[in-house]
């Protein structure tokens, strides 16, 4: 089903990359960035899927099933639970491929930019896929892999669906991700005057992503380059000479080795938090300060452990680090006002959680900690609105029910509130300190 070319190839001799140097930096830095994010051992096991049956063993994808175990497999390198992505195929006229993810503004109604809200079918996200991809595997591959990865950075809040330059960026992570071959082979595919991936990387910028990520693995670019068609072949075995004879890039040893301690801290940092072992996430997050001595990230985990600590005096110290490396990073002004609140000093926690919510009204826990605000001030009703918002924006949000069935409480509703408190003890959320 799928093809590829089996051509005796070459390493040529090249004094330059097919590509210029903005759009070199480019590349290097963002994969310096999945590796810090994701790790770099998927890249050194096996940089290239290949698009051969003995990866992806299909042989019509027009069957349902087959189409929905390349799906989940896509779904497992992401880590990705399956169950919480929706696929619609839609009937097109050559149309240009588009995503969409959960709905943003009215709860249940689907948007075409859009953030962390749950559907009324409980899928996390929707995506959709043009009809017209299925007559060509590779293409289909591919995008699946894009909405994936998509769906991966956007529900690990390191995008938002309206980014700039969101295209570009997506489809660099599914060539860190091993689709680097499909996505040469795909990103020109005409039929008639339609282009099957319009608007997203360049040829000569996806030849050298493809090339630099055979380089710091190791790798036999003649091992790869056969499976690519005219598209890139040529350029890929240039760019890969290019950093074989000159080793002129920015993925240095010591960058690559810098960003896997990042990675590593990154991950003990939020295990700790799922274990809720908070002198690991504050051990592992202290770790990384000499090599991202004013990171709002670090300083702002830090302070996070302390807050669930109830440690609001310290936590609010570090807070207070993170807003000064970074003046628009609206959790630090979120967790600092939520510190404030603990602390009884209802003037500053309104200043900061207002802040906040100005910065980022998408965000579940500005709605939450201002539905503690008003529930402090003794504001029921308002309280409950702000709560419910952030239910239907993420059902996950730390503390809702204990807040709801306190809020219930408050409003007579005997019933919903015994239902909030009883899913708060069955999640063991700890609890606000300002409460009984």
């Amino acid at each position: 089903m799928f093809k590829f070319f089996n051509r005796n190839s070459y390493i040529p001799k090249a004094d330059k990359p097919g590509l210029n140097e903005d759009d070199k930096n480019w590349v290097e830095q963002n994969l310096l960035w999945f590796i810090e994010a994701f790790g770099i051992d998927r890249l050194l096991k096996e940089p290239f899927l290949l698009p051969t049956f003995d990866y992806f063993p299909y042989k019509n994808f027009k069957d349902e099933n087959q189409f929905r175990q390349l799906f989940e497999q896509i779904c497992r390198l992401w880590e990705l639970d399956p169950k919480e992505i929706k696929v619609n195929i839609f009937d097109d006229i050559k149309s240009r491929q588009w995503n969409n993810l959960a709905p943003e503004g009215k709860v249940y109604e689907p948007t075409i930019s859009s953030h962390r809200t749950f559907s009324v079918d409980e899928h996390r996200y929707v995506i959709r896929v043009a009809k017209s991809n299925f007559d060509n595997p590779e293409l289909l591959t591919i995008v699946l892999a894009y909405e994936v990865a998509l769906v991966k950075l956007v529900d690990k809040d390191f995008i938002r669906p309206n980014d700039l330059n969101l295209q570009p960026f997506v489809d660099l992570s599914t060539i860190y991700a091993g689709f680097g071959i499909f996505l040469a082979n795909c990103c020109e595919v005409k039929e008639g005057g339609w282009y099957g991936r319009y608007g997203y990387l360049l040829n000569e910028v996806i030849s050298y992503a493809n090339a630099l990520v055979c380089h710091i693995s190791g790798k036999d670019a003649n091992a790869y380059s056969k499976y690519l068609n005219a598209n890139t072949r040529s350029m890929f075995l240039n760019d890969f000479a290019y950093l074989q004879q000159t080793n002129v890039t920015n993925l240095t040893k010591k960058e690559l080795e810098k960003s896997q301690v990042l990675y590593t801290g990154y991950r003990e940092i939020e295990e700790g938090f799922k274990t809720r072992n908070y002198y690991q996430v504050i051990n592992s997050a202290k770790k990384l300060i000499p090599i991202l001595s004013k990171s709002n990230y670090v300083l702002g985990n830090i302070g996070y452990a302390l807050l669930l600590q109830k440690k609001y005096l310290e936590a609010i110290e570090y807070f207070n680090q993170a807003i000064e490396a970074d003046p628009y990073h609206d959790y630090a002004y979120n967790n600092r006002g939520y510190c404030w609140l603990q602390l009884g000093d209802v003037d500053n926690a309104f200043i900061d959680l207002h802040a906040s919510f100005e910065m980022n009204p998408a965000n579940s826990f500005s709605w939450r900690n201002m539905g503690a605000y008003y529930l402090h001030a003794g504001d029921y009703s308002k309280a409950l609105e702000y709560f419910e918002k952030a239910l239907s924006i993420d059902p996950k949000t730390e503390l809702i029910h204990f807040y709801l069935g306190h809020t219930h409480a408050k409003l007579g509703n005997t019933e919903k509130s015994k239902s909030g408190f009883d899913k708060s003890k069955e999640l063991d959320e700890h609890n606000d300190s300002m409460l009984d």
